[in-house]
């Protein structure tokens, strides 16, 4: 398969094209390292002004939610706001049913080691697990969300914000932040603003798209009560992560001061989840490229990982023979996918 010479994104990833260099559009097209820095620094200033504003006018028992999946980059957005910010934070974890136990363990030994409240929450367990097999063998996202995440994550992603939206609004937190990086979101998409009455029209078409693919339940986990917006302020949306030089080395030497350890079985683009190397699999069986490449693609191209790092990561691919439990808990085999 043929990559980019200057990042990692392959032929087989959507809208790519190279020059006679070998190097594709993407990279053609990227701003220069001092461009991209002034961005970060914008964002971040943006993003002070943010807390500046909510401390200004504290509303409830919380600042801030904080999507906590118990990985790297989350528990390293938890110490930042609650250490580094000095926000009332409330962590929340979802667990999906294949969240590893040394996940579970890490989110409560930084919550306790922060300070934190922290909620875990697990859905349905047979709700979860059909709409998971239904992700894995059914086409039920848009193809632009494809070329950031995987299926499976797609349909787990939208459970988790969904919740958090929830939550904000049932408990009247300002603020949501995730741990998303650059690659996974856009690139400006630090501060966002939500505003429940104007959003919630535009909900209605992905509340049908799952109701159609995982049946009536799924209104409980990603639709939102009309109601709830009723006369509420905009909520804020943060990824901090945009606003920093992206460094894993440092992210995992911060946190395991404070007691995180690494899980053994998630594999090499997850830490926290069981399922993502199935979900990985089988997105390249059927659409030739490992979804993380874009991210980590994107961190090559802003000088923020070596090429060399994020092959060995993108390249690490289970086989469906050594993903066989996985499987068996969703009632699949190979000829499903």
């Amino acid at each position: 398969m043929h990559r980019c010479t200057r990042c990692i994104l392959p032929e087989s990833f959507p809208g790519i094209s190279f020059d006679e260099h070998g190097v594709c559009n993407h990279c053609n097209a990227a701003d220069a390292p001092e461009d991209l820095r002034q961005q970060r620094q914008q964002l971040k200033a943006d993003m002070e002004a943010a807390f500046e504003a909510i401390r200004a006018n504290p509303s409830g028992e919380f600042d801030a939610l904080i999507a906590y999946s118990g990985g790297k980059d989350s528990s390293y957005i938890l110490w930042m706001m609650r250490e580094v910010y000095q926000l009332r934070c409330l962590a929340v974890t979802i667990d999906n049913g294949f969240i590893s136990d040394r996940a579970i363990e890490n989110a409560k030994c930084i919550t306790s080691a922060l300070g934190v409240d922290f909620h875990l929450v697990r859905p349905a367990t047979a709700f979860v697990k059909q709409a998971f097999r239904k992700s894995l063998t059914e086409e039920v996202h848009p193809k632009v969300a494809l070329k950031r995440a995987s299926s499976v994550c797609n349909t787990c992603i939208g459970m988790i914000n969904n919740h958090m939206l929830k939550t904000a609004l049932q408990m009247n937190i300002p603020m949501i932040v995730g741990g998303y990086i650059s690659g996974q979101v856009p690139r400006n998409a630090a501060v966002l603003e939500y505003k429940p009455v104007e959003r919630q029209k535009l909900r209605l078409r992905t509340v049908a798209q799952m109701v159609e693919h995982f049946g009536p339940e799924a209104k409980r986990y990603y639709g939102l009560d009309a109601s709830w917006g009723d006369g509420a302020d905009a909520i804020t949306i943060l990824n901090p992560m945009l606003t920093i030089d992206y460094d894993e080395e440092a992210i995992i030497e911060k946190i395991t001061g404070f007691g995180w350890t690494l899980p053994p079985d998630t594999g090499a683009n997850s830490s926290n989840c069981l399922l993502n190397d199935l979900g990985i699999a089988a997105h390249k069986k059927r659409y030739g490229f490992n979804p993380y490449v874009n991210e980590l693609a994107e961190l090559v191209r802003n000088g923020l990982m070596e090429r060399s790092v994020a092959l060995e990561k993108v390249e690490d691919i289970r086989s469906f023979e050594q993903l066989q439990e996985q499987m068996k808990q969703l009632d699949l085999d190979p000829s499903d996918l």
